[in-house]
């Protein structure tokens, strides 16, 4: 409306961003769980307009803390394969005593990395309402960037 009727107060109108073309390709050192996720995320955040070729590589880094997470993860599945539920989690001392397993340390920092990563690209629902984005539903590569809600 303000670029229609004009700005009341008389401030400059903020532009809006346009949607990056395109999405950056994903860096060599990503392994096959670094690029898988990049595959199935990456069409999404270009829809939304909140991944451009320079976001490659703090992407990247959400896509490589994904990886240790699911890594870690599976290992963990693994060790629980021989009934104990807290394989993974807890590990006995050599002393008798018990701690908390490097498995979960790492799987633990990973996700964390991954969360933080994900917060700045409108990844979880709180992240995209701080964005003010809306995750596109399939369909077309533009479908829902026309008639968006913006603030």
């Amino acid at each position: 409306l303000a670029l229609l009727e004009g700005n009341p107060g008389r401030r400059p109108i903020r532009k809006e961003p346009e949607p990056p073309e395109g999405i950056p390709e994903p860096p060599d050192f990503l392994d096959e769980y670094g690029r898988e996720e990049w595959d199935r995320v990456a069409w999404g955040l270009n829809a939304m307009g909140v991944l451009a070729e320079i976001d490659q590589n703090v992407f990247a880094a959400y896509c490589d803390a994904y990886s240790v997470w699911r890594r870690a993860m599976e290992a963990r599945a693994e060790l629980r394969k021989g009934g104990d539920k807290m394989a993974g989690i807890i590990m006995e001392r050599k002393n008798g005593g018990k701690d908390i397993s490097p498995l979960f340390r790492v799987a633990r920092q990973a996700k964390e990395e991954m969360i933080k990563c994900a917060a700045i690209f409108g990844i979880g629902a709180e992240a995209r309402a701080r964005l003010a984005v809306e995750p596109q539903k399939g369909g077309g590569k533009f479908k829902g960037l026309i008639g968006a809600k913006r603030k």
